[in-house]
């Protein structure tokens, strides 16, 4: 009994047997008392800001001032606790499974921690003012940067990492606030933003822009720049203002909305919109909220397609996309090609699809008079882009397999031309869409006779 119970315990805490329950996951670090119940804990919303549930229960004994959450591995939950000097395990289930980083009382003062592609973590230490890169075992691995007072890093798309800095511009801090960026193995690549004081908790939403949480009022360099979250293009230009006393941590949901918590208060905003809407509902009790993790936060899925053989324009071609996560509905969408787009491999039909699907998935892409090609995929925090994708042609009648059939379409239209009758009837034929049936199209078929779709 005692094997199967252990057995049991190490799936779980491999991910194997429970996955990361979805929602949205908050710290609150304020203490538990008789008057406020729900203290030292983490609680999950759903992806539209409705409490469900504390998944790390109140008044946790482990706990000093747990900060920011992250994604374990084994599906599990990291919690960085500042007063603890320490990273904490959880199970999905909010089960204790002890340190997973220590860094020593009055060395570390752990803030963000922030997974990476590669599987391992970076954390801000304000004690150290440094960025450290530990690996999914807990084991250090080197010192990813060395920042002022660093509070927040994350990892863009694209690989950059931004780290935000919990300084002002006075007299006793001579170096403008700022938001750095980095490269994935922390070369600097200069500032991101400058002039915002105290900057905490950075995200980037799903189009791109990125969201800065900005804690501290406006210093007498920048009046126009404090005590607000700000949204700015990927270049750092500021595009939108959202009114919040003291934002700590940002998040977008699962339709697109913008969450922020401030010290007590947790804001939802419509994206664009300075006036949010304050939430309640958290289980009871004052709270002093953190740093936001999404496990679904949306992220774009884009696709390169390039039809064979064919080199004309593009706009208004669709290429037909279904995406089947292994758990949940199917997602369809359709690229449609410009002007811009002749579906050569040098110029591609692009598309890109928001969405908070999470796991393995099969993405099936559909051309006109192609054959299927279906990609096998992990879908995670950063979404997935692909290479061009060749889409075979020869599929005259549409049935996702090249055989006799396609071309006892492609004789009997064989040289006619748009708007000749024998040609609109086998239309299919012209796989390469130049307006007549003829000897290319053949050498089309030709080469993929006999081949079938991958999604068939």
């Amino acid at each position: 009994m005692t094997k199967i119970l252990t057995s049991a315990l190490t799936l779980l805490v491999a991910g194997v047997c429970v996955a990361l329950p979805p929602g949205v996951y908050i710290p609150d670090s304020l203490s538990a008392s008789v008057g406020n119940p729900n203290g030292k804990r983490v609680m999950r919303m759903d992806g539209f800001g409705t409490w469900i549930d504390n998944v790390i229960a109140p008044a946790t004994p482990s706990f000093s001032i747990p900060l920011s959450c992250a994604q374990g591995p084994g599906d599990t939950i990291l919690v960085s606790d500042q007063g603890n000097d320490n990273v904490q395990r959880f199970s999905n289930t909010g089960v204790y499974l002890g340190v997973f980083i220590n860094f020593g009382a009055g060395t570390g003062n752990p803030r963000g921690i922030a997974r990476l592609k590669s599987g391992n973590y970076l954390i801000s230490l304000g004690d150290l003012d440094q960025v450290v890169e530990y690996d999914s075992n807990g084991n250090f691995v080197k010192v990813f940067a060395s920042v002022s007072k660093p509070w927040f890093p994350v990892q863009l798309r694209n690989g950059d990492v931004l780290v935000s800095r919990s300084t002002a511009w006075g007299s006793s801090e001579p170096t403008p606030p700022q938001v750095m960026r980095y490269s994935s193995t922390g070369l600097p690549l200069g500032v991101f933003v400058e002039g915002y004081p105290f900057s905490q908790q950075v995200h980037e939403l799903a189009d791109g822009n990125i969201l800065v949480s900005v804690f501290s009022l406006p210093t007498t360099a920048h009046p126009d720049k404090g005590n607000a979250l700000y949204e700015f293009t990927p270049a750092g230009v500021e595009v939108a203002k959202y009114n919040v006393q003291g934002p700590r941590g940002c998040m977008e949901l699962t339709d697109g909305s913008i969450l922020t918590t401030s010290g007590t208060v947790i804001t939802k905003f419509a994206r664009g919109n300075p006036t949010g809407t304050v939430l309640s509902g958290f289980g009871g009790g004052t709270s002093s909220w953190r740093m936001i993790m999404n496990t679904n936060s949306p992220a774009p899925i884009k696709l390169k397609a390039a039809l064979q053989g064919f080199a004309g324009d593009g706009n208004g071609l669709p290429i037909n996309v279904t995406i089947t996560p292994t758990t949940g509905s199917p997602v369809s969408f359709a690229m449609t090609g410009s002007s811009a787009s002749s579906g050569t491999l040098g110029n591609p039909i692009t598309g890109t699809k928001i969405t908070t699907l999470r796991g393995p998935a099969t993405i099936d892409i559909r051309g006109p008079r192609c054959l299927s090609r279906r990609l096998n995929v992990n879908l995670d925090t950063w979404g997935y882009e692909s290479s061009t994708i060749q889409l075979l042609a020869g599929d005259a009648n549409a049935d996702d397999m090249i055989d006799l059939f396609d071309y006892l379409i492609l004789s009997s239209g064989y040289e006619t031309s748009d708007p000749d009758p024998g040609y609109l009837v086998n239309a299919g034929a012209d796989f390469n869409m130049d307006g007549t049936i003829d000897f290319f199209d053949y050498l089309l078929l030709s080469e993929n006779y006999e081949k079938e779709g991958e999604a068939l």
